[in-house]
Order: C-alpha cells, then sequence, then structure tokens
C-alpha cells in the first residue's frame, strides 16, 4: 500500500512538472535575475502574449522590453536595445537561459536552472576550436591567428531542439579580416541529454 501511494505521489509530481510552461516559469523567475523587470512587469507582458497585443513593457531602467518570441517550451525576450534572453525548457526538469549581449559584437552567457529557479553546475567548456584549414599555409594560419586573440564567446540556442551553437565574435577587426578568420573558427553544437551538456 505505501509503495502504491509512493508511485502515485511521484507520478503526480511528474504530471506537475510537465505541466509548468515558459509562461509560468517565466513568471516565477526570481526578481534577482532581472533587478529592472519584476513578477508585475512580467506577468503584464505575458498577458499581452495572451490578448494577442505587442508584448512591450518600459522595465525599471526606462527601457522598452519586449516579448519577441514565446512558445509552450521557449522565450525570446529582447530587454533592451543592447540585450537578449532566451529560454528554453529542454526537459521535465530543465531550463536553459541565455543572455547575449550586443556592445556591439556580441557577447553570450549561459546558465542553467532547474524548474525551481535553483542553478545547475555544468562544467561544460563550450568555446569553439581554432583549426588550419588543410589548404592554408602555416605561416598563413598563424599570421590570422593572431587576430583573434581578443575574442568572445557567442552562443546561438534553438528554439525548437534546444540546440547550442558555439561560435566566437570578435571585436576590434575589420569586415574583411573577420572574413577571412572564418574559415579557422569550428563551430560546435551541444544538447542537453542525461543531466549534462553534451557535444551533438
Amino acid at each position: 500500500m505505501k509503495r502504491r501511494i509512493f508511485i502515485l505521489l511521484l507520478l503526480c509530481n511528474v504530471l506537475l512538472s510537465h505541466g509548468q510552461t515558459i509562461r509560468e516559469l517565466w513568471m516565477d523567475m526570481p526578481d534577482s535575475l532581472l533587478v529592472y523587470l519584476n513578477r508585475s512587469l512580467r506577468t503584464e507582458m505575458a498577458d499581452y502574449i495572451e490578448m494577442r497585443m505587442p508584448a512591450k513593457v518600459k522595465n525599471l531602467l526606462g527601457d522598452t522590453t519586449t516579448i519577441e518570441t514565446m512558445t509552450e517550451d521557449y522565450l525570446r525576450v529582447k530587454l533592451n536595445p543592447s540585450s537578449l534572453l532566451e529560454l528554453k525548457r529542454v526537459d521535465a526538469e530543465t531550463l536553459l537561459c541565455l543572455r547575449t549581449w550586443y556592445s556591439p559584437e556580441p557577447e553570450s552567457q549561459l546558465e542553467v536552472f532547474n524548474l525551481k529557479w535553483e542553478r545547475i553546475d555544468v562544467a561544460t567548456d563550450l568555446s569553439p576550436f581554432i583549426e588550419k584549414p588543410d589548404t592554408m599555409t602555416a605561416e598563413r594560419y598563424e599570421e590570422l591567428k593572431q587576430l583573434i586573440e581578443t575574442k568572445m564567446l557567442l552562443l546561438r540556442l534553438s528554439p525548437t531542439d534546444g540546440t547550442i551553437t558555439s561560435d566566437y565574435s570578435v571585436p576590434l577587426l575589420s569586415k574583411s579580416e573577420k572574413e577571412s578568420i572564418r574559415a579557422l573558427i569550428k563551430q560546435r553544437k551541444f544538447k542537453w541529454k542525461d543531466g549534462k551538456l553534451k557535444e551533438s
């Protein structure tokens, strides 16, 4: 009998976890993670989505914050003219939170949370590889590699399957220099699986 009750409680817990939508997680986000966008403002934005109205509010810093996309398991929010927030629920217990800043070159930071907004420690190195193409001379490779000593991690999150693509953005270079170094940067892809970010 006790075993049946335990299994029933476990199933209820799983079903309740599965029922948490991105809308609910967005509203339950701790204010400390977005100090200029409190629960009242986040709820107001989510309500605008429900009413099929533009989901824009003035945040507590006076900037405009806009929900650009909201599905059952994905959210994309333009926090202000220079920063973006994406949330993606990747399983019954896990939420990816990706922030990207544009100033002017993009730089990203990924955090992983459970559905109670408790951080999950992820020690995975997401950095892309720098490799010499077979068709490039060693001299040219070394010359270009020196150009990318200053680099910033850029992550892209797939709204559909939660794949994370890692890349570098390179400040302080001309457009032609940026085009030249693209041949050296090997992007990597990761997915959340079995409680870890694994390269796919």
